[in-house]
């Protein structure tokens, strides 16, 4: 029987270079599923079948353990937000922040409960309105969750919700995760923004699985071979 994985769909291009090395450790074929991790756990409660869950937001790896579907949890690595803009209105010397203020920029985001990424910049949202009290709600009411969700656009296959929404001109600002820089300096009309740490969101991914023969693919994902591969996608180390 294969070894059914559920994961993120910010983690398709790095599951898909180490799954050989995940089929070579279990000695059996691996089946990969990507979406929204909030509507892949959807999936796992319903009773779809799955071996083991990565997913960007521990909290649905701990909601899945808590309800007695899986038993063991372990942090997969570690990413935080950034900012993705039309290069036709990135200025050099503007802070971050005052491209979200610009009231003629359309912002748009994931979708905030069926992803993690509309989430995490929720909790963005809530930082600011610590620091500017009235800005992060409105924001909040603003912005334009895009992608992510149940009936959202689909982005096509191959491409990053960032890049295409914005290269179709759905938006003008993108926020989203920050292991896709790389990706995005790679479109000549789009450049992206970096958030201070003292402003961003620290996010941890986690993992979550029953049965003890995934032990093995799992200490493999958190070993310090597999995650030099992460920071190769841009992703932070655990330690």
């Amino acid at each position: 029987m294969p070894i059914i994985i559920y994961a993120a769909g910010s983690l398709k291009s790095v599951l898909t270079e180490i799954a050989p090395s995940l089929e070579a450790i279990s000695q059996k074929s691996i089946i990969l599923h990507f979406g929204p991790a909030g509507l892949l756990r959807e999936k796992i409660e319903q009773g779809a079948p799955c071996d083991l869950f990565l997913s960007a937001n521990q909290a649905h790896c701990r909601r899945i353990i808590n309800k007695g579907i899986f038993s063991y949890y372990r942090d997969l690595t570690r990413n935080s937000l950034c900012l993705t803009i039309k290069k036709q209105y990135f200025e050099q010397e503007v802070n971050w922040l005052s491209y979200l203020q610009h009231s003629t920029l359309r912002i748009a985001t994931s979708t905030p409960i069926t992803d993690p990424s509309g989430d995490y910049t929720w909790q963005l949202f809530d930082k600011i309105e610590q620091q500017q009290q009235g800005l992060g709600n409105k924001l909040k009411h603003r912005v334009l969750p895009l992608v992510g969700g149940i009936n959202t656009i689909a982005i096509p296959p191959d491409h990053i919700a960032a890049t295409w929404l914005l290269e179709n001109n759905y938006a003008d600002i993108f926020i989203g995760y920050n292991h896709y820089r790389n990706i995005i300096a790679q479109h000549s009309a789009l450049t992206s923004i970096s958030i201070p740490d003292k402003d961003n969101i620290d996010i941890i991914y986690g993992l979550a699985y029953q049965q003890k023969m995934i032990a093995p693919i799992v200490d493999y994902l958190c070993s310090t071979q597999c995650q030099e591969i992460f920071t190769l996608y841009g992703y932070k180390t655990l330690l």
